[in-house]
C-alpha cells in the first residue's frame, strides 16, 4: 500500500508540474490573442491567467535587476582594478632606473596591497649612448652675415643679384638656412621619439601590472597573494615571475626497493647524528703530541751579564686536552725542552770579574759563552675559540699558558780574555753539570692560533713575564724593543 501511494504521489507531482508549465504557455498565448474562444476555457482550467502573467512579470523584473546588479558589481571591480593597474604601473615606472628591477607585490582580496622595490632598482643604468651619424655643423654665423643674408632672402628682392652672389660667397647664407632647418627638424623628431618611448613604457608597465593582478585573481585563495617579478628597465616588461606563496617542488626520489629505502634512511639518520654530534660524542680528554720551536732572550748566564747573539730551543711532548665548550679547552702534559745559545760578554762585566784574576781591577777584555741545557716542563694552557663563519670545524682562538720548568743538565763552553797594560790573560774551557734541586723556571705565554676539526692546531705565543731561581736575575727571560722578544711557535696533533 505504501509503495502504491509513493508512486501515485510521483505521478501527481509530475502531472501538476507539467500542467503548470502548460498553463504558463497557454496564458501567454491568450494574452497575445485574447479573442480566441479557447482562452475562456484555459482561464477556467488554469485558475487565473492574469495572476500567472503578473507572477511571470515580477520574476522577469527580478531577473533583470539581478543581472543589472551583477553587471554593476563587475563594472565596479573592473574600475577598481584599473585604478590599481595604473597605480602599480606608475610605481614600477618611477622606481625602475636600472637595467633590471625587482618588485615584490601583494594583492589582498582582489585589492592592491604593499609594493616593495629592491634597493638596486634606482641605480642608474649604464647604457651606451645611441650611435647617431654626426653632422658637421658650420661655425656660428656672424651678426653682419646674418643681416646681409636677410637682405638677399627670397622675400627681399631689393638687392641686385651680383651683390647677393658676393654675400652668398662670403657668408654661405643658403648653407646656414639648410642647417637651421635640419636642426629644427631633428629637434622635433627627438621630441616625438622621446614621447613615443615614454608612452610605450607606460603601456608595457600597465600590461605587466595587469598580468600580476590577473594571476592573483585566478588563484582565488583566502590569504594574500604575493609575487616577485623582475622587470626589464628599458621596456618595462616582465622577464621573471615567481609565486612567493608556492611551496618548493619536492626533490625527485630514485625508484628503489622499499627495503633499500629503509636501510638508506637508517644509515643517513645515523650518519647525520654522528656528524652533528662529532664534538660531543668524543670522550674527554683528547690526547696528542706537541712540537714547538722557541726563540728566547736571557739577561744572565753563569753569573755573567750577556748580550744575545744566537739562541733557539725545541720542545717535544705529550698532552691531554679537555673541552669545556665546543671551541674552548684546557690542556696540560709533559714536555722535554732543549735550549742552545751563544752569548757575548761585555768588557765592563769582565773587568768586574777581573778581581778574581790576580786582582786586576783595571782589566779590559771580552768573552763569549756557548751553552746547551735540557729541561722538563709541565704546561698549563687555556684556549678560548670561536667558529670561523659557516665552517664550524675551523676555530681561531686566543690562548694563555703557564709553564713550570725544571732545568736538568747543562753543557757550557766559554772563552775569556783580559789585558792590563803590560800583561795579557786568556782562558777557555768547558763545564757541564746537573742543576741544583732549587733551580726552577716559571714562564707565562700569551698568543693566538687556529684549530681545525680538533685534530691539528697551530699557535704563536710570546712571553711577557717570567720568574727563575737558577740565576741572580729573577726575571731572566725578557722581551726588548732593540733585542727582540722571547716567543714560541707550536703545532699540536690530537686524536
Amino acid at each position: 500500500m505504501a509503495k502504491i501511494l509513493f508512486v501515485l504521489a510521483i505521478v501527481v507531482t509530475t502531472t501538476i508540474s507539467f500542467a503548470d508549465g502548460l498553463c504558463v504557455q497557454l496564458c501567454v498565448d491568450c494574452s497575445l490573442n485574447p479573442e480566441n474562444e479557447t482562452c475562456t476555457k484555459v482561464d477556467q482550467v488554469c485558475g487565473n491567467c492574469p495572476f500567472i502573467l503578473d507572477s511571470l512579470k515580477q520574476d522577469s523584473l527580478a531577473s533583470i535587476a539581478r543581472a543589472d546588479s551583477i553587471e554593476q558589481e563587475k563594472a565596479r571591480k573592473d574600475s577598481l582594478q584599473n585604478i590599481d593597474i595604473r597605480k602599480l604601473a606608475d610605481i614600477m615606472q618611477n622606481n625602475c632606473k636600472s637595467d633590471t628591477c625587482i618588485f615584490e607585490v601583494t594583492v589582498d582580496n582582489g585589492q592592491l596591497g604593499h609594493i616593495r622595490a629592491k634597493k638596486g632598482n634606482k641605480t642608474t643604468a649604464k647604457t651606451q649612448p645611441e650611435q647617431t651619424p654626426q653632422e658637421s655643423l658650420l661655425p656660428p654665423i656672424s651678426k653682419e652675415c646674418k643681416n646681409f643674408c636677410s637682405l638677399c632672402s627670397s622675400e627681399n628682392q631689393g638687392e641686385s643679384s651680383s651683390t647677393c652672389e658676393k654675400i652668398e660667397e662670403q657668408c654661405k647664407c643658403l648653407a646656414y638656412a639648410e642647417q637651421e632647418q635640419m636642426l629644427v627638424q631633428k629637434a622635433e623628431e627627438d621630441s616625438i621619439n622621446a614621447v613615443k618611448k615614454f608612452l610605450n613604457q607606460m603601456q608595457n608597465a600597465q600590461t605587466s601590472a595587469r598580468s600580476i593582478l590577473d594571476f592573483c585573481e585566478r588563484k582565488k585563495i583566502a590569504k594574500a597573494c604575493s609575487v616577485m617579478v623582475k622587470i626589464k628597465g628599458d621596456l618595462m616588461s616582465i622577464t621573471e615571475f615567481k609565486d612567493l606563496a608556492a611551496p618548493p617542488p619536492p626533490a625527485p626520489q630514485p625508484a628503489v626497493a622499499k627495503d633499500t629505502i629503509t636501510v638508506v634512511k637508517a644509515l643517513a639518520k645515523d650518519t647525520t647524528k654522528k656528524d652533528s654530534s662529532k664534538f660531543k660524542t668524543h670522550p674527554n680528554p683528547y690526547k696528542g703530541i706537541s712540537l714547538a720551536f722557541e726563540s728566547y732572550l736571557e739577561k744572565e748566564v753563569a753569573n755573567y751579564d750577556v748580550q744575545p747573539s744566537k739562541q733557539w730551543g725545541l720542545n717535544l711532548g705529550y698532552f691531554w686536552r679537555w673541552y669545556f665548550y665546543q671551541w674552548g679547552s684546557f690542556q696540560t702534559g709533559v714536555n722535554a725542552v732543549y735550549h742552545q745559545a751563544e752569548y757575548e760578554i761585555e768588557g765592563e762585566e769582565l773587568r768586574y770579574h777581573g778581581y778574581d784574576y790576580y786582582g786586576w781591577n783595571r782589566a779590559k777584555g771580552d768573552g763569549s759563552i756557548e751553552y746547551k741545557n735540557l729541561m722538563l716542563e709541565v704546561p698549563l694552557q687555556a684556549r678560548i675559540g670561536f667558529p670561523l663563519g659557516k665552517a664550524k670545524n675551523v676555530s681561531p682562538f686566543i690562548s694563555a699558558s703557564f709553564h713550570i720548568r725544571k732545568p736538568v743538565y747543562l753543557w757550557m763552553d766559554y772563552e775569556l780574555s783580559l789585558s792590563d797594560y803590560l800583561y795579557y790573560y786568556g782562558k777557555d774551557g768547558s763545564y757541564s753539570d746537573f742543576y741544583a734541586f732549587s733551580d726552577w723556571e716559571f714562564l707565562t705565554f700569551v698568543g693566538f692560533g687556529i684549530e681545525m676539526s680538533r685534530a691539528i692546531s697551530f699557535q704563536w705565543q710570546f712571553l711577557p713575564v717570567s720568574i727563575v731561581t737558577n740565576t741572580d736575575a729573577i726575571t731572566n727571560y725578557y722581551c726588548d724593543d732593540s733585542d727582540g722578544m722571547t716567543w714560541r711557535f707550536s703545532i699540536d696533533a690530537s686524536w
